[in-house]
C-alpha cells in the first residue's frame, strides 16, 4: 500500500469484545491500514470495510478506550524494518525490540502503545564494505547487492537493493563504518536522486518478487534419522508436524535450529503457551552452533507472542516472521522458518470471525472460512527461487516453513490437519504412544509422508547409489511388522515373520530412536544413517534366505557360531560418533571402515 499524503481522521463509534472496534467517518481508508485510536495511539489494523463503517482488530487491548475516541489513519499497512540488526533479535508480532523494552521498562510486561522503540539499533556503528564491481554510472535494480555488513562471525548481511527500486549510482559509500541513519548509497532515476540508507521498511502482507521460481531439488538435512531416511525434506519445502502437548516437538525444533544445513534460522511463537516452546525459547540463546564456536543466535531470529496477546498480534506474528525469511531469502540463503503454532492463528480467526458475523463453513467443521486461503497464502511465501538481479544470477534462496499443530489425537478429522495434509510438501505426526513410551524423537513411521523423496532422487542416485532401493526395503519390513502385530492371535507366525519382528525392533530401537544427550547420538549425518541402513538391511535380506530357502529356524539361525554377535554389532552402530572433534568429520573414516567390516562380515549366514 503506498502511503497518503492527506491524514484521514475519524472517531470510535462501537467497542465489541476481544480487541474490535467499529470506526466511523474514516472515509477513503484502505483494507490492512494500520490506525492509531485514542489519546494513547494504539495500534490497530483493518480488517473490513462494511458500508459507513470500518471494523478495526487492535494490537492491544481496548482497555481505556471509548466511544468517540479519535482515530488517525497512518496510510499505509503493517510494515517492518529490514537491515543489519535483525540477527539475534527477539521481537514480537509488531518487531517491538522485548530486550530493549524490558531494559528501559524494567517491567515483565509490555507497556501499552509501546510505538517509541525503534525495531534496530539506529546508533550502532555497522562496518560497510561496498561491491567492488559497481562505480559511479552503474546500473542498480531490484535485488542487485551494492555491499554488504559482517553481521555476525557466521552471519555476512549482504545489502540489496529494494526490489521495487533501480537508478543510476552517483554515489557509493566507501568502506568504513556507518549507522542506520547514514547514507550509503545515492541513485539518479529520472533527472531525481534518491538516498539509500542500509535499512528500509516493506509492508508484511506484500510477497517480495523473484525472478523465478525453481524446483526444490537440494536435500535439507535436519540429522534426524527419523526423517532424513523416512520423510525427507528438501530447501523450499513446507512441512507441518501435528501432536499433542508434551511429544517432543521442542526436540525436533532445537535440531532443526542447531544442527539443520540452513544459514539462517527463523522461530515465531504465535499465541503459543506450551512449554516445550518457552523452554526452547530460553534455551536458543544459550545453544552453540555445532563447532561450538559461536552462539546459535549468532544466525537466528525469534518472535514471540503469547497467548494472552490480541488476535490481531499473532497473524502479525506470522506475517513478520515470513517477511524476514524472505528477506534474507532474497540474500542467496537458506532460511527455515518454524511457526510454533498454527492451531493457535487459527483460534485467533475463529473468534474474530464470530465477531464478525461470518458463518463458518460447515466442511470446516465450524473453522473460518477465511482459514484455507490464509493458510495458503502462508505456506506459499515457501519455496526456492532464483534471487532478483538485474544481470544473469546465479544466486539462489530458500523458505523452508516448519508448522507444528496441536492435535487433539484424532487428527484425521481436524480440518486444519486435513487443509495441511493436502497443502505441504511433508508430514511429520507425532505420536504420543510413542512419547510416552519415552521413544524420541517420537515421529510415527506409520503416519506420514514426503513429497520431497521423489525430487531427490536424482541426488540420491549420484551421491549414495544404491540407497533408493534400501530405504524401500526398510519401511517395507516396518510395514510388514504393522501388518503382523494388527492380525495378532489370528496370524500364525512364520518364520519369516519371526525374522520381520527381529529386524523390525533393532531398526525402531536402535536406528530410529535417537538420543540428543549424548556425543554420538546428538546428530546424524546422512553417511553415517546410510551405513546403518545398509547393514540392517543385509541382514535382513540374508536372514530371509536362510529361513525360507535353506528352511533353516530363525531360533536356530540366531544361535550359529558368529550370529548372534553380528546381531549385538548391528545394533551398536549408532554408538559410533560421528564428529569427536566439534565440525569436523573425523570420525568418518574409522566409522565407514567399521560399517564395511561388518558388512562383509554379514556373509557369516549366507555361508
Amino acid at each position: 500500500m503506498d502511503e497518503r499524503e492527506e491524514v484521514i481522521q475519524g472517531y470510535i463509534s462501537r467497542i465489541n469484545p476481544s480487541q474490535i472496534i467499529i470506526g466511523g467517518g474514516l472515509f477513503g481508508v484502505a483494507l490492512n491500514e494500520i490506525v492509531y485510536v485514542g489519546n494513547q495511539k494504539i495500534v490497530g489494523e483493518v480488517i473490513k470495510l462494511d458500508g459507513d463503517s470500518t471494523i478495526i482488530s487492535l494490537y492491544e487491548d481496548a482497555v481505556g478506550l471509548q466511544v468517540g475516541d479519535r482515530i488517525i489513519c497512518s496510510g499505509s499497512s503493517l510494515s517492518i524494518e529490514l537491515g543489519p540488526g535483525l540477527i539475534g533479535q527477539i521481537f514480537d508480532g509488531l518487531q517491538n525490540p522485548l530486550a530493549e523494552i524490558a531494559e528501559e521498562t524494567d517491567s515483565l510486561y509490555i507497556p501499552r502503545a509501546a510505538n517509541n522503540f525503534a525495531p534496530l539499533d539506529h546508533t550502532k556503528l555497522w562496518y560497510f564494505e561496498p561491491n567492488k564491481k559497481l562505480s559511479t554510472g552503474s546500473f542498480l535494480s531490484g535485488g542487485d547487492i551494492y555491499g554488504q555488513v559482517k553481521e555476525t562471525p557466521i552471519f555476512t548481511h549482504r545489502l540489496c537493493l529494494q526490489p521495487d527500486r533501480s537508478g543510476r549510482i552517483t554515489y557509493l559509500a566507501p568502506e568504513g563504518s556507518y549507522t542506520l541513519n547514514d547514507t550509503v548509497l545515492r541513485l539518479e532515476e529520472a533527472g531525481r536522486e534518491t538516498n539509500y540508507k542500509m535499512s528500509y521498511k516493506w509492508p508484511v502482507h506484500k510477497p517480495r518478487p523473484v525472478a523465478e521460481t525453481l524446483r526444490s531439488d537440494q536435500p535439507l538435512f535436519v540429522n534426524i534419522r527419523a526423517i532424513d531416511s523416512l520423510f525427507p525434506i528438501t530447501h523450499g519445502s513446507t512441512v507441518t508436524m501435528p501432536g499433542v502437548w508434551g511429544c517432543s516437538k521442542g526436540h525436533v525444533m532445537y535440531y532443526m535450529s542447531k544442527y539443520a544445513n540452513i544459514d539462517a534460522y527463523i522461530q515465531v511463537g504465535s499465541g503459543d503457551r506450551s512449554m516445550e516452546a518457552v523452554e526452547h525459547i530460553l534455551s536458543l540463546p544459550e545453544g552453540t552452533t555445532p563447532d561450538n564456536q559461536n552462539m546459535l543466535m549468532s544466525r537466528s531470529v525469534l518472535i514471540s507472542n503469547t497467548v494472552g496477546m490480541a488476535n490481531a498480534a499473532r497473524e502479525a506474528s506470522i506475517y513478520t516472521a515470513v517477511t524476514i525469511a524472505e528477506y534474507f531469502r532474497d540474500m542467496g540463503y537458506n532460511i527455515c522458518l518454524v511457526s510454533d503454532s498454527t492451531s493457535r492463528w487459527v483460534q485467533a480467526l475463529l473468534q474474530t470471525s464470530l465477531i464478525l458475523g461470518e458463518t463458518p463453513i460447515h466442511y470446516a467443521r465450524d473453522k473460518p472460512g477465511t482459514l484455507y486461503s490464509k493458510l495458503d497464502s502462508f505456506y506459499g511465501r515457501a519455496g526456492n527461487v532464483l534471487c532478483q538481479s538485474s544481470s544473469p544470477c546465479s544466486r539462489k534462496g530458500s523458505v523452508t516453513i516448519l508448522s507444528t499443530v496441536v492435535s487433539s489425537g484424532e487428527w484425521e478429522s481436524d480440518p486444519e490437519i486435513a487443509k495441511t495434509w493436502d497443502t505441504v510438501s511433508a508430514f511429520w505426526f507425532l505420536d504420543v504412544k510413542l512419547a510416552q513410551r519415552r521413544h524420541y524423537p517420537s515421529i510415527s513411521w506409520r503416519v506420514g509422508f514426503s513429497k520431497c523423496y521423489k525430487l531427490l532422487e536424482p541426488y540420491y542416485k549420484r551421491e549414495y547409489p544404491g540407497w533408493i532401493e534400501i530405504r524401500k526395503k526398510m519401511k517395507e519390513i516396518l510395514e510388514l511388522e504393522t501388518d503382523i502385530i494388527q492380525q495378532g492371535e489370528e496370524r500364525e507366525l512364520s518364520e519369516k515373520d519371526k525374522v520381520v519382528l527381529a529386524v523390525a525392533k533393532m531398526i525402531r530401537e536402535d536406528f530410529l530412536q535417537q538420543n540428543c544427550f549424548t556425543p554420538y547420538d546428538r546428530q546424524c549425518p546422512f553417511w553415517k544413517l546410510a551405513g546403518m541402513m545398509k547393514n540392517f538391511v543385509k541382514f535382513y535380506e540374508l536372514a530371509v534366505e536362510a529361513v525360507e530357502r535353506r528352511g533353516m529356524s530363525f531360533d536356530a539361525l540366531k544361535k550359529t557360531e558368529g550370529v548372534s554377535q553380528l546381531m549385538q554389532r548391528l545394533c551398536c552402530m549408532k554408538f559410533q560418533e560421528p564428529f569427536p572433534r566439534p565440525g569436523e568429520e573425523g570420525g568418518r573414516v574409522e566409522i565407514d571402515e567399521k560399517y564395511r567390516r561388518l558388512y562383509h562380515d554379514l556373509d557369516i549366514i549366507q555361508n
